[in-house]
């Protein structure tokens, strides 16, 4: 009687951890497409912004609609986060067992960290804007700074930035991505699509890391916080540039193409 008790538990638990963990993927996925589609519609003059996740998810909450999309958000957010504690505490993937080495499991405790603090911050986006992008990161790095060896550690951060995109373009060039996807179950007329979505937006989040990266070790070098930017401030760069509005347009559709394939995952990753 104990086994069998115990077994149905188990598995309602797991299918528990992969309802959460598919409906963070979506949620991120989300979020990037706002970011993206007002990245859009600024490079086009309509009224968007060059804006991180927490600035687009406030600027949702202004709307009428933006209250329960942004509860939505907030769960898949923590339900992500909590597939994140599960996986740095069990060292196991959810469905096929597969165990983890210890670094990815740091990785993953601090990814549930980050998306926790995500979580909180949408649902004050509810009341209040809230701090983001370039004031919040700045903000941030000032306040690392002042710790001892501060500025070592910004630049570390800053070169995980770098790494962390170089991987993310790696990814999309070599379709690493794929070892993960149950690509079996896509349709064979979709396949192509899910090949360029994906080296699209892991590209483009190449890009954006690499400058965000780029700025944090010139923010340890200076050991000016001022020099520090998110999200937001990668594509403001970018649209200060030659061509800024044509660049914007680009990333804004990366951006997109990005939030896509995370649809894609949620729909067909292995979790």
């Amino acid at each position: 009687m104990g086994v069998a008790s115990v077994l149905p538990r188990s598995r309602d638990r797991r299918q528990g951890v992969e309802l959460l963990a598919r409906l963070g993927l979506a949620s991120v996925g989300v979020s990037f497409a706002l970011v993206g589609f007002l990245a859009l519609m600024a490079a086009f003059h309509q009224g968007g912004a060059k804006t991180d996740r927490q600035g687009a998810l406030a600027r949702v909450a202004h709307t009428g609609w933006g209250a329960p999309v942004l509860l939505v958000v907030a769960v898949g957010f923590a339900g992500y986060a909590i597939w994140r504690f599960v996986l740095a505490i069990t060292g196991r993937e959810v469905e096929s067992g597969e165990k983890k080495h210890v670094l990815n499991r740091v990785g993953y405790a601090a990814r549930g960290v980050f998306y926790t603090s995500l979580a909180i911050a949408t649902v004050r986006s509810l009341f209040s804007g809230g701090a983001s992008g370039a004031n919040a990161s700045q903000k941030h790095a000032a306040t690392v700074l002042r710790w001892p060896g501060g500025a070592w550690l910004v630049g570390a951060i800053g070169v995980a930035f770098i790494a962390a995109g170089l991987f993310n373009g790696y990814r999309g060039i070599t379709k690493k991505y794929q070892e993960k996807l149950k690509m079996w179950e896509v349709p064979k007329a979709r396949e192509r699509i899910v090949t360029v979505v994906a080296a699209f937006g892991l590209l483009t989040r190449m890009v954006l890391f690499a400058i965000i990266g780029w700025f944090l070790l010139t923010t340890a070098i200076g050991n000016d916080a001022n020099k520090t930017i998110g999200l937001d401030g990668a594509l403001q760069k970018l649209a200060s540039q030659p061509y800024g509005r044509v660049l914007l347009g680009i990333v804004g559709i990366g951006l997109l193409a990005y939030a896509a394939f995370r649809g894609v995952e949620a729909r067909y990753r292995t979790v």
